[in-house]
């Protein structure tokens, strides 16, 4: 019965992606992509992801965003210089971070010491 329930599962999870040409074998529970989570198996979560890693391969992608990146930055630092709040960005590609800190953010430790009452302050006004 378990081995059953197992297979049901797989079926019912895994057999619509059939559609989104994706190597099933990956999906498997012992495969190397891990499929428990909110939105495994969901489907328009599977195809919004299988199309925005066929839009990163195109030329310039990566450019745009490092850009993109940098204009984030330079507002935020702008920001900061009329409003005086100590901030350090760390970012890379598309991934940014502000740290409200006077101190460079080297490491988990670093990160601590950032003021994260005030971080989640803004966070939530951002949203």
């Amino acid at each position: 019965m378990k081995n059953r329930l197992a297979y049901d599962i797989r079926v019912l999870l895994v057999l619509p992606l059939y559609s989104l040409n994706i190597q099933l074998a990956w999906l498997h529970l012992a495969g190397p992509v891990y499929q428990a989570g909110t939105l495994s198996g969901n489907l328009i979560a599977m195809s919004a992801g299988y199309k925005t890693l066929q839009l990163l391969e195109q030329p310039g992608v990566y450019d745009e965003l490092e850009q993109k990146s940098a204009r984030m930055e330079e507002g935020f630092r702008q920001n900061v210089d009329m409003t005086g709040v100590p901030l350090k960005i760390n970012w890379v590609g598309s991934m940014l971070c502000p740290y409200f800190t006077k101190r460079e953010v080297i490491n988990f430790e670093t990160a601590k010491q950032a003021n994260y009452v005030f971080f989640s302050e803004c966070y939530l006004y951002m949203l």
